[in-house]
């Protein structure tokens, strides 16, 4: 198994430097939303020794540090929790659950963004895009997201789509956060 260290200088960073270069596209976006959810998955096992895990501690141990990343009250929880439903819904094509965050793989979509929407949804891209469908419900009342098993989401998108390239930085981030780690991530 590669480190999480190896794993974000060769696979995360040249993956998010493409998409970075051409938010627009759609396969390079399935990669980012890949590339994360892997990410996560190599740091859940940073302190762990790999060959002395059955494969039920292992997808226990992958399981557990993700959901503690999607469920912590860091403002950019929701974003992890974005790109992990995501990037099941696009490896899956079709979620068996119909109340996931995003349902299936027609979520996330080449969008062209600007104007209004643009200027209040925050984006920092004008234009073609790659965006994730949110299935959440808006409750004006409370000023809050929740999700189809009417679960509220701290914070939240401006929207019922989010520009991936508005929450790749902020996941890789948190992924590392949840470490707890100053050498994840970090030069020397």
């Amino acid at each position: 198994m590669l480190d999480a260290l190896t794993f974000k200088a060769e696979i995360l960073e040249p993956v998010l430097t493409e998409f970075r270069e051409q938010p627009h596209s759609l396969h390079k976006g399935f990669c980012a939303i890949w590339s994360l959810d892997s990410y996560a998955s190599h740091c859940a096992f940073q302190c762990h020794d790999v060959q002395k895990l059955s494969s039920s501690q292992r997808g226990k141990i992958e399981e557990k540090f993700k959901d503690r990343l999607q469920e912590s009250h860091h403002d950019d929880a929701w974003k992890f929790r974005l790109i992990r439903q995501a990037s099941n819904a696009t490896k899956h094509a079709l979620r068996k659950n119909t109340d996931e965050d995003v349902p299936d793989s027609k979520g996330v979509a080449s969008e062209h963004v600007e104007g209004i929407s643009w200027y209040f949804s925050g984006a920092s891209h004008w234009g073609n895009q790659v965006v994730i469908d949110v299935s959440w419900n808006f409750d004006e009342e409370s000023s809050s997201w929740f999700d189809g098993k009417g679960q509220e989401v701290k914070s939240g998108p401006t929207f019922n789509w989010v520009p991936l390239l508005d929450i790749i930085d902020p996941c890789t981030e948190h992924i590392e956060r949840g470490l707890g780690s100053e050498t994840v991530g970090r030069e020397g």
